[in-house]
């Protein structure tokens, strides 16, 4: 970790730092006892907020601060940028005199060395030109670093992401801490665009090929450790050593050396043979993935390729032409949509901080979904009480919750251990859980059922604690009926599985404080999950807009479209899915029940399609029940299964339009779906404020069931067809299919007006 500077009573004193610099790196070196630069050696600093600054020690070295512990995330601004250029022209200058022997670039911040750069700059960019021009610049100056006359550290520990790994490659040598929060990748692709400040030119040349190919087009981050075995890094040691190992790399003492390219990946690397033969398998990798309609993956693979073959510099001048054009293709824009939706699910769960150590959750239920959120909350370092009836339950929800623990990546072996001996079994009613702050109730949707159990909860435990259910249909508001203080009662519908959908939707009753909103939302927010807040309406938000997809691809089947066609065509979309296989996932007891409630909300245009009830009456119930629904499965760990032509001929209705288009199937499913979304937007179910809202319905259809990332999420899928395009084609679907399908006033509205969404 990066240490402060001690005062004289051993503790930090950022009001005094060391008086043999007044530059502030002084009072946030990584070192508990550094060598401290002389009054005269002190250069000109930057001190403000967001900006670089460095200081040049007695030793010679210099040091180069990116940030501080004051910001949030650190990430390359325009500020930042600036400074770094001054610093890093000054420093050349000092370099080529020998006034200083070698550069150490630090962070200043405790969680990370660098975010990447910030995604607002980019959305500044009116054309692609000034893009171009602006990817130069970021390029000239990483290499720069890159031709200082001395040696230069990057010493990492936590976040190294992006442009911050980029800055780092340009240094001489990367040394990393060991610690599970280090972690470094290039995120881009999952943005629709590169690492274009130099990642695709200079990563090959470190990594090889084929080691660099693969981690830019996952956007996946790796460990320290692995970095290190695929010649990121170049040396990994605790983080209390990282600031030795820099100064001796720099003095000589320390040679850190990368493993040796094998020579499978030096052949993929120097030689067009092994080039071509590369591209070849990558491209097949993302034809089997499903991913050559994506063009950032194909122009990594591109831009690596031509730096290769044809020099640095004008792979440099490639790579940023080629993002240039990204910048401004609908996959980006989309793809960018959801990272601010993210962001803005983040800024949501910021109005409360808990600490999760000091948190003890109640679960109750130790089902499926009760066990994963009990995973949930033990993972994030709080005390948890799991509660059932059934001492069978309580030991599977212990195991689940277990290998919850065992597959984190955030913690370490101690911190699992510890985890695991914190969990709680708890055999009988609540009364005895006084001291807990967070109640979950997590048991089957009876509203009886979960209203008796509240009711005996809210009783038992403080009258501070916040007790939420997890229901995804039933009406919270009603459910706090029988709560004691229903200003702490609200629901929180977590998606399954628990432990790894990311999304919470957070569902206020009608006497819900604010406070308790807020805390929730903070509280998902330490659980690694991204909280939206919606109206308790019934399906909430997510399943609202979810159940028409599903029951038109209901429809279809009715209609004797075959289902080799609609899953096909969902698929061919980007649904992770089809809505076929979906509806075997969820359960289809589960779907019918649901659809019940949201029907009975909306009337006919959430209708049914009949024939569930004959599939439900002879125990087809999905997946994980049964092994049965519309797919026949070996058994509950088969993914794929086969589809069971029985249950489809029983499904099926009449063959009235067994020959509709890949593009007509297409709009049936996906229209109706977006024009469900508008509705949703215009009513304020997910907030009055229409960008945060527009941002909450995208986030709630990419997490919640899937719609695809580089499409963007419903409203800005709709945002890229246009309004008028979507009155037509809806009135077109109207007019054939039924009424279900009329568009909303709010596309009338938008396609009369020229307004947008």
């Amino acid at each position: 970790m990066i240490e402060h500077v001690t005062g004289p009573e051993g503790g930090t004193d950022p009001q005094h730092p060391d008086p043999s610099c007044d530059n502030p790196l002084a009072s946030a070196s990584f070192s508990k006892d550094p060598v401290p630069p002389t009054e005269v050696e002190s250069l000109k600093t930057k001190t403000s907020e967001g900006r670089a600054r460095y200081c040049i020690r007695q030793d010679g070295i210099a040091e180069v601060q990116l940030g501080d512990a004051r910001e949030g995330v650190l990430r390359l601004t325009r500020d930042r940028l600036d400074s770094l250029k001054e610093i890093v022209s000054e420093l050349t200058v000092l370099a080529q005199a020998r006034e200083i022997k070698g550069v150490i670039f630090i962070s200043g911040h405790p969680k990370m060395f660098c975010a990447g750069a910030d995604i607002s700059l980019f959305q500044k960019i009116e054309n692609r030109q000034q893009a171009f021009d602006f990817i130069r610049e970021g390029q000239a100056l990483f290499r720069e670093i890159a031709s200082l006359p001395v040696k230069t550290v990057a010493v990492i520990h936590g976040l190294c992401l992006g442009g911050g790994l980029e800055f780092a490659l340009n240094c001489d040598h990367i040394v990393a801490s060991d610690s599970p929060q280090t972690s470094l990748g290039f995120p881009e692709v999952k943005l629709g665009i590169l690492p274009g400040w130099t990642g695709t030119q200079v990563a090959p040349r470190k990594m090889g090929l084929p080691n660099a190919l693969k981690l830019m087009q996952s956007g996946e981050p790796i460990d320290a450790r692995a970095a290190q075995q695929n010649r990121l890094v170049d040396h990994v040691c605790h983080e209390s050593e990282l600031e030795s190992a820099a100064q001796r790399i720099i003095s000589g003492d320390l040679r850190a050396k990368l493993p040796r390219l094998s020579l499978k990946d030096w052949i993929a690397t120097k030689t067009s043979f092994g080039r071509n033969k590369t591209a070849a398998a990558v491209k097949a990798i993302l034809e089997k993935k499903k991913l050559l309609h994506l063009p950032a993956p194909k122009k990594i693979l591109e831009s690596a390729l031509y730096g290769l073959e044809e020099g640095i510099e004008k792979g440099l001048a490639r790579e940023a032409r080629i993002e240039s054009e990204l910048l401004f293709t609908p996959e980006s824009r989309a793809f960018v949509n959801v990272h601010f939706a993210i962001e803005n699910a983040k800024e949501i769960g910021r109005r409360a901080k808990p600490d999760m150590s000091q948190q003890h959750a109640l679960v109750v239920g130790a089902g499926v979904m009760g066990a994963g959120i009990a995973g949930v909350f033990s993972k994030s370092g709080a005390e948890v009480s799991l509660q059932d009836t059934s001492k069978e339950q309580l030991e599977r929800g212990r195991k689940a919750v277990e290998r919850i623990l065992e597959h984190s990546r955030s913690l370490s072996d101690e911190e699992k251990a510890a985890q695991a001996a914190r969990l709680n079994l708890v055999q009988e009613t609540p009364a005895t859980e006084k001291n807990v702050s967070t109640v979950v109730e997590a048991v089957p949707e009876i509203l009886e059922l979960k209203k008796k159990l509240l009711g005996a909860i809210s009783a038992s435990v403080s009258s501070e604690a916040i007790v939420a259910t997890n229901t995804s249909s039933l009406s919270v508001t009603e459910l706090s009926s029988c709560v004691e203080h229903p200003e702490r009662f609200i629901g929180m519908h977590f998606f399954n599985p628990a432990e790894r959908m990311k999304l919470i939707e957070i569902i206020p009753g009608a006497e819900t404080s604010e406070q308790t909103i807020n805390q929730l939302s903070g509280i998902a927010t330490r659980l690694g999950k991204l909280p939206i807040v919606v109206k308790d309406v019934p399906g909430f938000l997510v399943n609202r807009m979810l159940m028409p997809y599903l029951n038109e691809a209901g429809f279809l089947l009715r209609e004797g479209v075959p289902a080799e066609q609609i899953e096909r065509v969902a698929v061919e979309f980007g649904m992770p899915m089809g809505p076929i296989r979906l509806l075997d996932e969820i359960g289809l007891d589960t779907a019918e029940k649901v659809g019940k409630v949201i029907h009975s909300g909306y009337a006919d245009r959430m209708r049914q399609p009949e024939s569930f009830g004959a599939i439900l009456a002879e125990q087809k119930f999905g997946r994980v029940k049964s092994q049965a629904g519309f797919y026949r499965y070996e058994g509950p760990n088969d993914m794929k299964g086969t589809l069971d032509l029985e249950t489809l001929s029983a499904f099926s209705g009449f063959a009235g339009n067994p020959e509709l288009s890949d593009e007509e199937v297409r709009d049936r499913l996906v229209l109706v779906m977006v024009n469900e979304a508008i509705r949703c937007l215009d009513e304020g179910v997910a907030g009055e404020e229409k960008r945060s809202a527009s941002l909450q319905i995208d986030l709630g259809s990419v997490m919640g069931f899937g719609f695809p990332p580089h499409r963007g999420g419903l409203i800005q899928y709709a945002r890229e067809r246009g309004a008028k395009d979507l009155k037509l084609s809806l009135e077109h679907l109207a007019e054939r299919f039924g009424k279900r399908f009329v568009p909303s006033e709010g596309v009338v509205a938008r396609a009369e007006h020229g307004d947008g969404f």
